[in-house]
């Protein structure tokens, strides 16, 4: 049975998106569309035919059939009208083509659905090849950063224990060069005091 009328195609979109969990509700729901003509196309839009297709092909990321007929649904609706294609756009359907494209290379019926999103598909790639550039980029600047700062750290800090070790090591040569002078002291005194001693006896 096919769903060619808006109250038809209206009932799809309750049971896709009532039954989220299920694959197999939904790959059939989905396969039940028939969008033969423009006025049935805008009653499918203005009554959510591409969310729900969409939360369809976000759910169920490995089910091949299941992507195969969303994206015809969404090929259907984007085949001549570029307002159509900009709503589904907008709605996420050029990401959502372009995984389920990469995930399922293998389907070639899957291929053939994404023909009318080919264009903003490549954009999309591209768009999204240049953003991992871009964050590779700036993980790399931020690895350098973090290294520098790093090594500025560790010097300043080699460099303050030098000067603390200095630092010690010039209070530790003041305290033996003085204790070294007491004790020197402390050696005359007794000595002097052993020479008036023998003074006296004499």
């Amino acid at each position: 049975m096919q769903a060619e009328s808006a109250g038809a195609i209206e009932a799809v979109v309750v049971a896709v998106r009532g039954h989220a969990q299920s694959a197999d509700l939904q790959r059939q729901a989905l396969g039940t569309l028939t969008l033969r003509n423009a006025d049935i196309k805008t009653k499918a839009i203005s009554v959510g035919v591409i969310e729900a297709v969409l939360a369809a092909i976000r759910g169920h990321v490995r089910d091949a059939e299941l992507q195969e007929r969303a994206c015809a649904v969404l090929g259907s609706l984007s085949d001549v009208n570029a307002g159509n294609r900009t709503k589904a756009g907008n709605a996420g359907a050029v990401e959502a083509v372009v995984v389920a494209v990469r995930r399922h290379p293998e389907n070639l019926f899957l291929q053939q659905s994404a023909c009318p999103h080919r264009s903003e598909v490549s954009a999309a790639a591209t768009t999204h090849r240049s953003q991992v550039e871009e964050l590779e980029a700036a993980h790399r600047l931020e690895r350098s950063t973090i290294s520098a700062t790093h090594e500025e750290t560790m010097a300043a800090a080699a460099a303050a224990h030098g000067a603390e070790v200095a630092e010690l090591d010039s209070a530790h040569c003041s305290e033996a060069s003085a204790a070294a002078v007491a004790h020197a002291g402390e050696c005359e005194v007794l000595r002097r005091g052993d020479t008036h001693r023998e003074t006296s006896r004499g």
